[in-house]
């Protein structure tokens, strides 16, 4: 069974061979002596705590549609429905 990611990278980079973790992104730790470690210099934080969230707003691109939001699909500047150019 997968671990479940509790872990949120909110400051700086972590790298673990040839992956590295940028802010925003799920982390698990492999050992809790490197979690405890990382917890308290506060480089990652628990998924349900505000830092972590915050980090995962800052972390997606500017004007990227919300979970609910209407993406405007299919609108008149839409390259590939024939909107554009014509």
């Amino acid at each position: 069974m997968a671990k479940k990611t509790e872990f949120i990278v909110i400051d700086g980079c972590i790298q673990e061979g040839k992956y590295v973790f940028l802010p925003g992104q799920a982390y698990s730790p492999p050992s809790t002596k490197l979690r405890d470690e990382l917890l308290a210099s506060g480089v990652i934080a628990k998924i349900t705590e505000p830092a972590a969230q915050a980090a995962v707003r800052a972390a997606q691109p500017k004007g990227a549609a919300q979970p609910g939001e209407d993406d405007d699909l299919g609108g008149e500047n839409d390259l590939l429905g024939g909107g554009a150019g014509d």
